[in-house]
C-alpha cells in the first residue's frame, strides 16, 4: 500500500551541496507499506546524498540529468534515513526498511546531474539563486501571441515543478525601452489586457522608455501547462511551487 499523505511538524529541506540536501523535522509520521502501522519520528535530521545507493540516497537505477526526484523518509526500526526516487508514489525500499512516508519533497538535477539550489519549508518549495543556480529558471520570454485578443501560448510546467506540485509560483516581468505588455494565466479562458470583466491574474505593463515592471503570483495548477502572451519584452520565471503533501 502507499502511505497516506504524511503528517509532519517543522519540516525543512535545503540544498547543502551539488549532491546533498539536509532534511529536518520536529516530528513526522512514517507507515509500513504492508498494513499502515505508524511510527512517529522526532527530531529528525538526515542527509540525502545523490551519490549514495539505497538508504540515504537513490533507491534504484542510475541518477539522470535534468530530472525530478521525489524525497521520502524511511525507518528500519532503528534508524530514520532519507531516500530519493524517480517514482512519486512507489519508491523501492532498501532491505530492512519497512516504514516510509509519502513523498515529502522533491529535488531537481541539472544537466550535470547536480542538485539545483532550493529550500523547502513545509509544503512551500523555492529555487535558491546562488546555490548551483545562476538565475531563476526561465519558462518563456519575448513576444508571443496577442495580448488584446488574447491569443495564449501554452507553457509546459514539467521541467519547472514536479508532478506532486499543487501550485506554481511565478515571476512575470516586462523589461524594455518602450511600451510592453505581458500576461500569464492558469488557463486560456482569460481576457485581454484591457478587459474589465475577465482580466488575467498576472499582468505587467511597461510604459515609456526605461520602465521595468515585475510581479510575483501563484496559480493552482489546473493542468500540466500554464499560459503566456506578450507584446514583446516579456519574461516569465518559475520561483517555486507548493507541494500537495
Amino acid at each position: 500500500m502507499t502511505p497516506v499523505l504524511s503528517s509532519f511538524q517543522n519540516l525543512k529541506s535545503v540544498w547543502a551541496s551539488n549532491t546533498t540536501a539536509t532534511i529536518t523535522a520536529g516530528q513526522i509520521i512514517l507507515q509500513t507499506a504492508s498494513d499502515g502501522a505508524a511510527y512517529l519520528a522526532s527530531s529528525v535530521n538526515v542527509t540525502l546524498n545523490s551519490a549514495t545507493s539505497g538508504a540515504g540516497g537513490l533507491d534504484t537505477g542510475s541518477l539522470a540529468a535534468s530530472s525530478w526526484y521525489y524525497v521520502y523518509l524511511i525507518y528500519n526500526g532503528t534508524t530514520v534515513n532519507a531516500l530519493m526516487s524517480a517514482s512519486a508514489t512507489s519508491p523501492t525500499l532498501p532491505f530492512g526498511y519497512t516504514y516510509v512516508t509519502s513523498a515529502i519533497g522533491a529535488v531537481r538535477t541539472d544537466g550535470s546531474k547536480n542538485f539545483l539550489g532550493f529550500i523547502q519549508y513545509g509544503r512551500d518549495w523555492q529555487y535558491v539563486v546562488g546555490n548551483n543556480l545562476s538565475s531563476l529558471p526561465q519558462m518563456i520570454s519575448g513576444s508571443s501571441g496577442s495580448v488584446s485578443t488574447p491569443t495564449w501560448t501554452s507553457v509546459a510546467t514539467g521541467d519547472f515543478v514536479p508532478s506532486t506540485a499543487a501550485k506554481i509560483t511565478l515571476s512575470l516581468a516586462t523589461i524594455n525601452t518602450a511600451t510592453m505588455i505581458a500576461m500569464a494565466a492558469p488557463n486560456s479562458n482569460y481576457g485581454g489586457y484591457q478587459s474589465t470583466t475577465n482580466l488575467p491574474p498576472l499582468l505587467c505593463v511597461s510604459i515609456a522608455s526605461e520602465n521595468w515592471e515585475s510581479f510575483v503570483g501563484e496559480f493552482v495548477l489546473e493542468s500540466s501547462n500554464i499560459y503566456y502572451t506578450a507584446s514583446g519584452g516579456g519574461y516569465l520565471y518559475c520561483l517555486g511551487f507548493t507541494l500537495n503533501i
